[in-house]
């Protein structure tokens, strides 16, 4: 399946951010009077996903779930929302989602984004602590090599979509390597740091 279903991934990751706090102003007595524009931005995308779901169960329990009246209700209608909309998409993740060949998956950063600049901070710091190392058992060399496969990972973060078998190439050896050469100094934990991260959006291969 192509479109939408591509994003799967990172649409329940994005729903399961939100929380009757931040999905919504509020009004003087506590309740929802208006969407945050994530919200509504998340939602145009889950429709757009309902509309290529040829299940039809999944799709109406979609449907059900966004037509929960949320404006000047409690967080109870909240959570049987976003639970409803949620596991519709994990159960289509599961269907759907094993089509996309793993390599052949795009990732919608959005420029400023958590993932984005998270991913570059963690990148950055590793950059940062192989480049000051000096008790590193390596060539100058081979120091050379993992700093440009480091900073061309970091220019991929920097776009708006990645490629994740790109990204993994240029980042997941280097970062491996790293951690086996300096296990247990502050360049090996901050890379498993950084390696930890990126396996906890499930971008490496």
């Amino acid at each position: 399946m192509a479109g939408a279903l591509d994003h799967l991934d990172e649409l329940i990751r994005k729903g399961e951010s939100f929380t009757y706090e931040n999905f919504s102003t509020k009004s003087g007595f506590g309740y929802p009077n208006g969407f945050s524009s994530d919200w509504l931005v998340w939602t145009h995308h889950v429709e757009e996903i309902r509309g290529e779901i040829s299940s039809l169960r999944i799709g109406n329990v979609i449907r059900d779930g966004l037509n929960v009246d949320l404006l000047g209700e409690g967080p109870n209608n909240f959570a049987q929302a976003q639970s409803m909309i949620i596991n519709a998409l994990k159960a289509a993740q599961q269907i759907y989602g094993k089509s996309i060949p793993a390599a052949d998956r795009i990732v919608s950063l959005g420029h400023n984004s958590r993932e984005q600049k998270q991913g570059i901070e963690k990148v950055d710091a590793v950059i940062e602590a192989v480049t000051q190392a000096n008790d590193l058992d390596i060539e100058s060399d081979e120091k050379e090599q993992i700093l440009a496969e480091l900073s061309a990972a970091r220019r991929l973060l920097e776009a708006s979509k990645v490629r994740l078998s790109a990204l993994a190439a240029n980042l997941q050896p280097s970062l491996r390597w790293i951690i086996e050469k300096a296990a247990g100094s502050i360049v090996g934990k901050v890379a498993s740091a950084a390696y930890d991260f990126f396996v906890s959006l499930h971008w490496f291969l």
